[in-house]
């Protein structure tokens, strides 16, 4: 019988399969668990002396429109400006919940930067090389995360994905030593380059958007228009969650529309579904005590404005933050 087995080729094929799939989840369960709660974030706002009065909050929309410390000096007020990158939603909801609602003193005023409707998206920005950020933000069990996002249309191979997730921890390991060998990589990079300049800056020289084909401003700020329309459900978004936790802390919760790369000239219309949408979302803030400001329309912001996307240039990121403090004076006072 033992012989059979040795020339039965289907036989060890099975045996192989067997092996290859069940050893990793044998030794992958001695390893890697969850990224946990960074109490960094906490511990930044609890040295601030004096406590931040305004707290801008973002992604790279907020990191390449507003200098900080330029802010902070026009403004003579405690201010905060926290960039979270690649940043949404879920992340924003819980910053609110798990860090700035810890503060012994509140700030009067707390500024949320987005686009369009990645505002009530609660899946953007969730999976993928996302998970270990939003991990990071999540406090122990998190109803709220867990229902919202299981909810969602996005979910709905998503137990797939975290039963293998389950069964092979060793991801989460490849995906760290492939971060490493970017980051090694970039350094030898930085290393080898003549003129010195990081690699970052070097890279972004390289893209830079006139560098592009002609038509690629318009498609890196194309916007799907068949997402949904508004819905403040507190079952469909983070949305009215963040808006509650503002009521309870006492906070004036803005939300600042940015103003997407101009398609013609320096201007930016909205179609109509966005036009809806945004009148939608105004009307529900202003009856819940918030506000919307939507720079959409302000053809002053021109097109000198922009480099890739929908990102401020640098050389004009002093000019953005004098205007957004002109605009906002009552803000600081």
């Amino acid at each position: 019988m033992f012989g059979r087995l040795v020339r039965n080729d289907a036989a060890w094929l099975v045996i192989f399969v067997t092996v290859v799939l069940l050893l990793p989840v044998i030794l992958g369960r001695t390893g890697l668990s969850r990224t946990p709660f960074d109490q960094t974030p906490s511990e930044e706002l609890e040295k601030l002396d004096p406590p931040p009065e305004v707290v801008l909050i973002g992604d790279s929309m907020l990191g390449t429109r507003i200098v900080p410390d330029q802010l902070s000096e026009l403004s003579e007020a405690p201010v905060f400006v926290n960039i979270l990158e690649g940043s949404a939603s879920a992340r924003w909801y819980l910053y609110l919940k798990n860090h700035l609602a810890r503060l012994d003193t509140p700030p009067k005023h707390v500024v949320i930067f987005f686009r369009d409707r990645y505002l009530t998206d609660p899946t953007f920005r969730t999976s993928a090389q996302y998970q270990e950020l939003l991990h990071a933000t999540m406090q122990g069990e998190e109803p709220l995360v867990e229902a919202l996002l299981e909810g969602s249309d996005q979910s709905r191979f998503g137990w797939l994905a975290e039963g293998f997730e389950w069964l092979y921890p060793s991801q989460q390991l490849r995906d760290s030593t492939g971060e490493y060998v970017v980051e090694r990589a970039q350094k030898l990079t930085e290393n080898m380059m003549a003129d010195g300049d990081e690699f970052n800056v070097a890279l972004d020289r390289t893209f830079e958007i006139d560098l592009l084909r002609s038509d690629m401003p318009s498609e890196l700020a194309s916007e799907n228009l068949n997402q949904a329309r508004f819905d403040a459900s507190p079952e469909k978004s983070f949305l009215p969650h963040m808006v509650a936790i503002a009521k309870k802390n006492g906070w004036h919760l803005t939300f600042y529309r940015v103003k997407r790369r101009p398609q013609v000239g320096d201007i930016r219309t909205d179609e109509p579904e966005m036009k809806e949408y945004i009148q939608d979302l105004r009307a529900y803030l202003e009856a819940n005590g918030a506000t919307l400001v939507d720079e959409t329309s302000d053809e002053t912001i021109g097109i000198e404005y922009y480099s890739d996307g929908d990102h401020v240039a640098e050389e004009m990121q002093g000019a953005y933050t004098a205007r957004f403090f002109e605009r906002f004076k009552e803000l600081f006072k």
